[in-house]
């Protein structure tokens, strides 16, 4: 058996604000996400466990762990994110139908289901690992990180798709290195010109780098220590570090 729990943390202190209590699981699948409601601005963590039970926790609230309702679809892929107050949920990669489900944080009730963006491959692409997606944050806004690889192809890229006014742009397509994958879009420079992104490549690790949709090259702005991948990274304040190199 495992046992399950959560803590919330300071970035900027390092202090507990928040420890669930852990909870006792048998080879279930758990997965969580954390976001903050609008407009109240409570903060919040869920809790996703085996597709059985749907779990919400406030901070700050003294209730603990509150159940909810289970997600409409089920959900097949460990990617989930939050923007402007809705948690997504990735129901499968492909992205079609009601490919995202959507959480309304503040009323903690299932939102319709979206479409993703218009993502074209052959069944084989899915199948062999060179077509992968994931959704992300960036900007507040909620983003589809398409990415592209092949070990025979000079064409690799990673195109990140933004969700705006109920529609799919394409709005980088970052060149991309065979020997390199885990795209990451972090933030977009105050100016609009430049993406800031995360990305590992083989040889040379966990890198923090700049793609410029101008000129369409990429620049390392620093190599990362190699605990990243396992601790994630925070694009909160990033800019102090990175636009005196851009």
């Amino acid at each position: 058996a495992e046992v399950s729990s959560s803590r919330v943390i300071d970035p900027a202190t390092g202090k507990v604000l928040a420890n669930s209590s852990p909870r006792q699981m048998f080879g279930f699948y758990i997965m969580f996400g954390f976001g903050h409601a609008i407009p109240s601005g409570e903060y919040k963590m869920v809790r996703l466990v085996n597709n059985q039970t749907f779990e919400v926790f406030t901070l700050g609230d003294n209730a603990g762990w509150r159940r909810s309702k289970l997600p409409p679809i089920r959900v097949n892929e460990s990617s989930q994110v939050t923007a402007n107050g809705v948690m997504y949920f990735m129901v499968s990669r492909k992205l079609d139908d009601d490919g995202l489900l959507r959480f309304d944080l503040e009323s903690e009730e299932w939102m319709p289901a979206i479409k993703g963006p218009p993502i074209t491959s052959s069944p084989e692409a899915w199948w062999n690992g060179t077509q992968s997606v994931r959704i992300a944050e960036l900007n507040g806004i909620l983003c589809v990180i398409q990415s592209e690889m092949q070990a025979t192809s000079n064409h690799n890229c990673t195109n990140v798709w933004l969700r705006t006014d109920d529609s799919w742009i394409k709005a980088y397509s970052i060149p991309a290195a065979p020997s390199s994958y885990y795209y990451t879009p972090l933030m977009v420079t105050h100016d609009g010109g430049n993406l800031i992104f995360y990305c590992f490549f083989h040889g040379q690790g966990h890198l923090l780098r700049s793609y410029d949709p101008y000129t369409n090259t990429c620049t390392t702005l620093r190599r990362l220590d190699d605990s990243t991948e396992k601790v994630g990274l925070c694009s909160l304040h990033l800019d102090r570090f990175v636009l005196n190199k851009i």
